[in-house]
């Protein structure tokens, strides 16, 4: 590479990034990026369900990950920032079968019907029935409850969260935890995915209880997990990944590829902004081509230093 082309390059793109970030200041860690259009009836496909990758992280905006520890057709095992697992199906809005809080472990098993919206579609419905037994850490007490579910696929829309804009199907579920005693409902939650098929997962997430406070959580970014490869190998992506960040244009390719030409990547900055505490901030779009083909990654990464952009956390 030219050296003085990279220099100039680098002088180009912070001049872009001081300029665009006096226009928007933007608090990385909290969920305030979102706005959302509705996307005309039938203009994006039925949506079939995800394919996941094992090692792949999924970062939010209330500070922690979850990363896939195993990957086979039907059942995800997942480990938190926190170090707890649970497992789920290939749909990442159905109930997990399994799930690991810090005072209790659940398990959970639903009939048939949960899958009755995929392929994700507007118009889609699904009514289904969950059942949860749990136990208590502290005290091994045990329980169990029933929860009824009724999701659908209400709307399609262009949406744009910390880790990006994405177009999204919105799927809206109600549920009600009832006493399996007393046939008594005592809980009521409404929940609000906005699932984007282009990475096979929710980029926002809202929850609100009956009588309760709203809770929302933004995808931050997903990584893939490169720690497998060797040394070499990890390190090119790693720097593509970095250089692109630091010395490359909004919209701007930046590829790389093994001698081998087994292993690709492409890294495209799409945005740049300033964040709240005066940090330059970049939305990315980066490609990685391996044995089971492409798989697209999406996020923010904010700069702590020369060629070194991380993605936030709190």
């Amino acid at each position: 590479m030219n050296i003085k082309n990279s220099m100039l390059r680098t002088i180009i793109s912070f001049s872009s990034f001081v300029f665009l970030g006096a226009c928007q200041l933007i608090n990385i860690n909290a969920p305030v990026n979102f706005s959302g259009s509705p996307i005309a009836p039938g203009v994006m496909a039925p949506a079939p369900l995800p394919i996941y990758r094992t090692g792949d992280k999924y970062y939010y905006s209330n500070g922690t990950y979850n990363k896939i520890i195993k990957a086979s057709p039907g059942v995800i095992e997942w480990e938190n920032s926190a170090k707890r697992r649970s497992v789920t199906t290939a749909d990442p809005m159905a109930p997990q079968l399994y799930l690991e809080t810090k005072t209790r472990e659940y398990a959970k098993t639903s009939d048939p019907a949960v899958g009755d919206i995929w392929p994700l579609a507007v118009g889609k419905t699904s009514s289904f029935v969950t059942e949860v037994k749990f136990r208590t850490k502290a005290d091994g007490t045990e329980g169990d409850f029933r929860q009824l579910w009724g999701c659908s696929v209400d709307g399609a829309e262009r949406v744009r969260v910390l880790a990006g804009v994405f177009d999204t199907y919105r799927v809206s579920c109600k549920r009600k935890f009832r006493s399996l005693t007393t046939g008594k409902t005592f809980y009521k939650q409404t929940v609000v995915y906005h699932y984007a098929p282009e990475i096979g997962n929710y980029v926002r997430y809202q929850s609100t209880p009956k009588g309760g406070a709203t809770y929302v959580r933004e995808l931050i970014a997903v990584r893939p997990d490169i720690g497998f490869l060797d040394d070499k190998t990890a390190k090119n992506i790693r720097h593509t990944f970095q250089d692109a960040l630091e010395n490359y244009q909004n919209d701007q390719v930046v590829n790389w590829k093994s001698n081998n030409g087994k292993i690709r990547t492409s890294t495209t900055p799409t945005q740049t902004f300033q964040a709240a505490d005066g940090k330059f901030c970049r939305n990315y779009r980066q490609v990685v081509n391996q044995a089971d083909g492409d798989r697209l990654y999406m996020g923010v990464a904010c700069r702590e230093d020369k060629l070194k952009w991380l993605t936030p956390r709190r």
